[in-house]
């Protein structure tokens, strides 16, 4: 169809490859007058036109609806372009009809997604309007908070400062009593007073008898000196007293002075006389009664008198025994390293 303007029988045929032009009663007449002249072009009125080969022009097979390829070969060709057009032109109608079918619904289907769409976007912009108010909400309830929570932050923050001031103080206040106390013991334990702690002088306390064989020797007092023969204030204070520290302290609490209270279990103490013999008592004359004596009481109630009196007496002295006893198990507290020595010195002691 597009090429049909070509084939007009009043004017001359140009051919398509534009080699040249040629009378139009040259078209089909089986002679190739174009180069490309191979085709034979059916006019098919009334349906679709059509190119065939040149070599099946004649051929008396109708190749043409309109019978125009067998015009001298007697082939009988009937021309049946207007049914084979009605058919093809209900055909086409029909995939028309289909496609426009498909069209509207497409178009509806469009129409369908930009309505959603819309709405979508639509209560996108509500949910963004919702996020802003309770993000406004909440800003407010965080500042709320805020500020009634910062008098506590800073109440807070001045008790952790206090008691880490307190802390500090403290842990201040022990060295400065731990260095005191290595201060002391350095000068109870430099004899001479020069300065210098010994091998020698440390020999001369029995507390360094790591052994409990009744000496200190050379191996045992260099070992509280770290292996050296001897040490000055700032070494003892510095190293020393840490090696020194657990068998002094020790033997600093095992010493218990002499109690001057008496015993009431001690028999050998003699209670104090209930009268004056002197003045009270003439071996002439006979002791007068006491105006306040009963004759009739009974000697039974002094007897369980003096019982309840010994009874109380073993009571304090049974807990005179168990404040001795705790006093006893009350060790001082050290550090690891120092409670591994302090154990291997009493394991050795034992």
């Amino acid at each position: 169809m597009a090429k049909a303007s070509f084939y007009d029988p009043t004017r001359d045929f140009s051919c398509l490859d534009g080699s040249g032009t040629i009378p139009f009663s040259y078209v089909n007449d089986e002679y190739c007058d174009c180069q490309d002249g191979r085709f034979f072009y059916c006019t098919n009125a009334g349906h679709t036109p059509l190119n065939i080969p040149s070599s099946r022009v004649n051929d008396g097979v109708c190749d043409c609806c309109d019978a125009s390829d067998e015009y001298a070969s007697n082939a009988n060709c009937v021309d049946t372009c207007r049914e084979l057009g009605r058919a093809a032109r209900e055909e086409a109608a029909k995939q028309r009809e289909e496609r426009l079918k498909g069209y509207q619904l497409r178009q509806s289907m469009i129409e369908d997604g930009r309505k959603k769409k819309k709405e979508a976007e639509g209560k996108i912009e509500e949910l963004k309007k919702e996020k802003e108010e309770a993000d406004a909400v909440r800003s407010e309830k965080e500042e709320i908070k805020k500020a009634a929570e910062e008098p506590e932050k800073l109440a807070l923050e001045e008790n952790q400062a206090f008691e880490a001031e307190k802390k500090a103080e403290a842990e201040a206040e022990e060295k400065r009593k731990d260095l005191a106390e290595a201060r002391t013991a350095f000068v109870i334990l430099d004899n001479n007073g020069d300065g210098i702690l010994t091998v020698g002088e440390l020999q001369s306390r029995q507390t360094f008898d790591t052994n409990r064989d009744g000496q200190v020797s050379m191996e045992e007092a260099k070992f509280y000196l770290k292996q050296e023969d001897s040490m000055t204030l700032e070494q003892f204070v510095t190293s020393g007293w840490l090696m020194v520290r657990p068998v002094y302290t020790m033997d600093k609490g095992m010493f218990i002075p002499p109690s001057t209270t008496p015993n009431p279990l001690d028999e050998s103490l003699t209670p104090p006389p209930m009268f004056d013999e002197e003045d009270n008592y003439d071996a002439g004359e006979e002791e007068e009664e006491p105006e306040d004596f009963d004759s009739n009481l009974d000697p039974e109630d002094d007897f369980e008198d003096e019982a309840e009196d010994d009874y109380d007496h073993e009571d304090n002295a049974e807990d005179v025994a168990q404040e001795n006893e705790q006093k006893e198990e009350e060790e001082p507290k050290y550090d690891e390293e120092t409670q591994k020595l302090v154990d291997g010195q009493l394991l050795n002691f034992f």
